[in-house]
């Protein structure tokens, strides 16, 4: 089995020792929004070039 990976830009991220659900909420839709371009922007060079990233909530 072969693994690949590929490394994204850093999510800048305010520490806060008492984040509230929005801000967490926040936080992880934008991870979520970078997870997805990275693998839009990277998959063909992989021979992905016809799959689709989905997130199962």
């Amino acid at each position: 089995m072969k693994l690949l990976f590929v490394l994204g830009k850093p999510i800048p991220v305010e520490e806060d020792e008492n984040p509230t659900q929005d801000k967490i909420n926040g936080v992880h839709q934008h991870y979520m929004k970078e997870l997805k371009e990275l693998f839009d922007n990277n998959k063909a060079k992989y021979g992905y070039q016809d799959q689709t990233l989905e997130f199962i909530e």
